[in-house]
């Protein structure tokens, strides 16, 4: 609808709205603001008020429902709308009387704002029609807020007048899009340091989880590590399930906190809890947990009281899902008790503890594969590493949703219980992330919007066995090793008989944990690489889950699963990505672009999207936006940046990427079809090889800036000490080449990076410690203060002094190609000799026996620096974010070469010569002449691109493919302009 004719609507109803309040104030309600008026101005900015997935409207209470809240003084006040995308929440609108002056109202304004912050949402609206507030909910609200702060009203008039401006926060697909700006309306927040509902709540059960340990061990001595963790955990758990129930109106209000003023806090709570909880719902929240100890209420005190009162949690639109994430990054630590204290530690088994699926991310993976289904009634889901299930209560929102709209009906309680107790199950290997998920469920049934009983009996217990501990990857039937039985191994057909017998389950939807090999003992690993016929390199876990998801598949079974991108490109992911191709499993991969999106860490994952019958083709979809919002996250499978299909067998060998697969169909056909003869660097007879430099056990010691005066001195700083200025004789250091402001033709500008080389010349042997005493006594003192302040582990072979490895030490002074891991091109350039590249920034390539004379060497630079060359290579290389890419050795020596003769080389070389020294000359010029040699240096780069793209031959519509697939091509000549601050119209 086109902005004036919206104005329009809009008068027309606002004409409406004051003609019935004028002949009718009285009995003008708020459902007649709802009914006859938000509704219909909803309806015309996009919102289907009819469709549960874009407008969720609070339901009124009966009279006898109304009647009971009030009898346990219960307050119970949802907002009128909850404004969705695809049933996730993106808004609330709530609606008022007439009379209402809710501007100034605080108790509505914190009230509002705390729905908001809860949810996530950033903003939130309370409006009467005649009059409307946004309010900024992205801050913590508190109870004594200013109703202006953050916040902004204004009149319909305003609205309809002013209707481009305020348009954004009310119009569906602005809002979906995440269009609209706080800024824009004077309300943003500057500072970005506040803690969403997330990270606060996080927080705040963290703290009291210390502070339950501290008691619990200081009153109860004896108890053991696990049974410590599983206490406090089952206690937290019951608290915040018992305040879900209270806001939600089915327990009674504040009895948490009157238990807590009338004292002996832990022994009431334990009576509740294994009384009158356990008979009215059952064994998976309140069943008794074996702990019968003594627990002093002043551990309980400031939990409590910070759940009720003035608190902004509102439990009864603070999404199950929500708990379930942050108990994902809750469980990723434990309480430990060492020296006789309590601490909490990074559990061992990953170093960055668990990191769960953003809830938008998992729906839309549960929607995309499901909703292709029109039959639900016997399907079957799993997660077999559900950690606190994210996916099954994705699952669960899009069974319920789509039952109800089959039926045309709110569901009943056991309706909505049969979606957990005949679809949903999951496994895990951590008892407390089965216990959370438990919870997390019975709270998604017990606060679903069905036709609610008075009374729950044993309301929760059918479920209980559908949620198992247990190792997925571990076969119980085949452990022959009985100390495997430590790592939890389980027998599927056990604990689901009739789903295996019947050939396994209709979908899997999970996030495979990545796990690196170190973090795993020894045993385990040993087994699992061997069972799952994975052998080659340091594997990671992913991998092991990967093809036990398909044995647990029935022959029709599909799976949509989110993974790291790491084995797409990697030697040892090889075998999994041959596996994975022979068997047919996969239709579709999603690659997505570098994001935060779990938990503030720059991930590279993918969408697996696969089925157990054989598919003989391959959907490839690139998706690069950055997901900083829902929306985003909600269109992960949609938002399609480029596409191909590819015949299933074209993935077999090679590269899992876009741009890799196109670029190795390219590559394949130059092979089979061109007269000329090319090599790669990684072919065992190229004579050349791809290097890095010395592996020093203490870089930020070994590692040295500054400068190397006359008389051979050395004056600079080390990393580690920055303010502290070192002076040593220079003749231990060798110059090191960074990957900074690096050119090709011309490599760096100067070196200012030295390396402490204790070795002769030819980098095998070590400089004894006698010579260094007796001839360099400032290079043996600095020597003898890094072994004091070196927390690294020594090196066991050699002198203490010495490096990790010594096999590319011998390369001082052979002659080398330099070019950076990670640049946004081919950046290319000859040393003669003397020098090393920095290990963890630069690639050296370089004749082993040193039989490449500097002319090859040349040539081989010049043409990699070329339009062609990159290409090639660039395609074939590994992602990184800011529109970098990855040149290790896995990429770079796959990219092919031509072969020279003795005229080529020296022709290319001298090419190679020439741009150096323009390039050099542009370098040191100014003004006119800076742009006369750069116009030279336009022309060479020009004849250069012909002269080795007549040396490829591939066809111009290949080399478009190429260039469409990379997306931007930046040359060689790019960057030395944009380094000299040139534009090409300035030339």
């Amino acid at each position: 609808m086109k902005i004036n004719e919206l104005k329009a609507k809009l008068t027309e109803l606002k004409m409406s709205y004051y003609r019935q309040l004028k002949n009718d104030r009285e009995n003008f309600s708020e459902e007649t603001v709802r009914s006859g008026y938000i509704n219909k101005m909803l309806e015309l900015l996009g919102w289907d008020t009819g469709d549960l997935s874009q407008v969720l409207q609070e339901r009124k209470l009966t009279k006898s429902q109304r009647k009971r809240l009030d009898e346990i003084n219960s307050k119970h006040s949802k907002p009128d709308y909850f404004l969705c995308d695809r049933g996730v929440t993106v808004t609330y609108l709530d609606a008022k009387k007439p009379q209402s002056d809710f501007s100034e109202d605080e108790d509505i304004a914190f009230q509002i704002r705390s729905y908001g912050w809860c949810t996530g949402v950033p903003f939130s609206i309370v409006s009467n029609f005649k009059e409307f507030g946004i309010y900024n909910t992205e801050p913590e609200p508190y109870a004594t807020q200013s109703t202006h702060d953050k916040a902004i009203y204004f009149s319909i008039d305003q609205l309809i007048n002013d209707l481009e401006k305020y348009l954004p926060f009310f119009q569906r697909d602005k809002i979906i899009n995440h269009e609209f700006s706080l800024d824009s309306l004077g309300i943003g927040t500057k500072e970005k340091s506040y803690k969403s509902i997330d990270k606060h709540f996080l927080d705040y059960i963290s703290e009291e989880r210390m502070i339950l340990g501290e008691n619990i061990y200081e009153c109860n001595p004896n108890i053991r590590e696990n049974q410590l963790n599983h206490t406090v955990q089952i206690i937290i758990n019951r608290i915040i399930f018992i305040r879900f129930l209270e806001d939600g109106g089915i327990e009674p209000k504040n009895e948490l906190l009157m238990m807590m003023n009338k004292g002996e806090f832990w022994q009431e709570f334990m009576l509740l809890c294994n009384n009158r909880l356990f008979k009215e719902y059952d064994g998976v929240m309140f069943f008794p947990d074996g702990f019968n100890g003594v627990i002093e209420d002043e551990a309980f005190f400031d939990f409590i009281e910070r759940l009720y009162g003035n608190t902004p949690y509102r439990f009864d639109v603070i999404n199950p899902l929500l708990i379930a994430q942050i108990y994902e990054l809750f469980l990723g630590k434990e309480l430990k008790i060492i020296s006789g204290e309590v601490v909490l530690k990074k559990k061992n088994i990953n170093s960055l503890g668990s990191i769960s699926t953003p809830y938008p991310l998992a729906l839309t993976m549960v929607q995309e594969r499901l909703s292709q289904r029109k039959d639900f009634s016997s399907v079957k889901i799993l997660d077999p590493n559900a950690g606190s299930g994210t996916f099954l209560l994705s699952a669960f929102d899009f069974l319920s949703r789509e039952k109800q709209l089959q039926l045309q009906r709110p569901l009943s309680f056991n309706e909505t219980r049969a979606i957990i107790t005949k679809h949903l199950y999951g496994v895990d290997i951590d008892e407390n992330a089965i216990e959370v998920l438990r919870m997390g469920l019975s709270l998604k049934l017990v606060l679903s919007d069905y036709s609610r009983p008075y009374e729950f009996k044993h309301a929760l217990s059918e479920f209980k066995n559908n949620f198992v501990l247990g190792n997925s990857l571990i076969s119980l039937e085949d452990v022959s090793d009985t100390r495997l039985e430590d790592f939890y191994p389980i027998r599927y057909a056990q604990k689901f008989p009739e789903i295996m017998s019947e050939g396994g389950f209709d979908y899997i939807f999970s996030n495979p944990p990545y796990v690196e090999p170190k973090y795993y003992p020894s045993l385990e690993y040993s087994y699992l690489k061997k069972k799952y016929a994975l052998t080659k390199g340091k594997v990671d876990a992913s991998l092991f889950f990967i093809k036990r998801y398909f044995q647990l598949l029935n022959n029709n079974g599909q799976l949509s699963i989110i993974t790291q991108r790491r084995f797409f490109n990697t030697d040892y992911g090889q075998s999994i990505r041959t596996w994975l191709v022979k068997h047919g499993y996969l239709k579709k991969i999603v690659s997505l672009g570098s994001n935060s999106i779990f938990g503030g860490h720059i991930t590279y994952v993918a969408i697996l999207i696969g089925s157990k019958k054989k598919n003989t083709q391959i959907e490839y979809v690139e998706n690069n936006n950055q997901m900083d919002n829902k929306s985003e996250m909600l269109r992960v499978l949609e938002n399609i940046d480029k596409k191909r299909m590819f015949k299933t067998e074209s993935l077999e060998n090679g590269i899992w990427s876009l741009k890799a697969i196109i670029a190795e169909s390219v590559i394949k056909k130059l092979f089979l079809t061109s007269k000329r003869k090319f090599f790669r660097v990684n072919d065992k007879d190229s004579k050349l090889n791809i290097t890095v430099g010395p592996q020093v056990l203490d870089k930020k010691y070994f590692y040295l800036d500054g400068v190397i005066d006359e008389d051979g001195m050395f004056h600079g700083f080390n990393i580690a000490e920055k303010n502290k200025k070192i002076e040593l004789e220079a003749e231990l250091l060798k110059p090191v080449i960074g990957n900074k402001e690096l050119l090709s033709f011309i490599g760096a500008n100067k070196v200012n990076t030295y390396i402490l080389f204790p070795y002769e010349n030819n980098g095998v042997t070590e400089v004894k410690p006698e010579y260094i005493k007796n001839n360099l006594p400032l290079t043996w003192n600095y020597l003898k203060d890094i072994k004091l302040k070196s927390r690294t582990k020594r090196n066991m072979n050699g002198a203490w002094y010495s490096y990790t490895r010594k096999q590319n030490l011998k390369y001082l002074n052979h002659p080398k190609i330099f070019i950076p891991m990670t640049s946004k091109n081919i950046v290319s350039f000859v040393q003669t000799g003397g020098s090393y590249g920095d290990n963890s920034n630069l690639n050296a390539i370089l004749s082993p026996e040193n039989t490449k004379s500097i002319m090859q060497l040349k040539a081989i630079a010049t043409i990699m620096n070329s339009r062609i060359f990159n290409l090639l290579a660039l395609n074939l290389s590994g992602d990184a974010s800011g529109g970098y890419h990855k040149l290790n050795k896995q990429f770079l020596g796959e990219t092919p070469i031509p072969k020279l003769n003795e005229t080529e080389a020296e022709n290319l070389a001298t090419i190679y010569d020439h741009i150096s020294s323009l390039s050099k000359k542009a370098m040191e010029s100014y003004g006119d002449r800076r742009n006369y040699y750069v116009s030279l240096l336009s022309m060479e780069h020009e004849q250069l691109n012909k002269l080795v793209e007549n040396m490829y031959d591939i066809p111009k519509q290949n080399q478009e493919e190429l260039l469409e697939a990379l997306g931007n091509y930046y040359s060689w000549l790019d960057l030395l302009k944009e380094r000299l601050n040139i534009e090409d119209g300035n030339i």
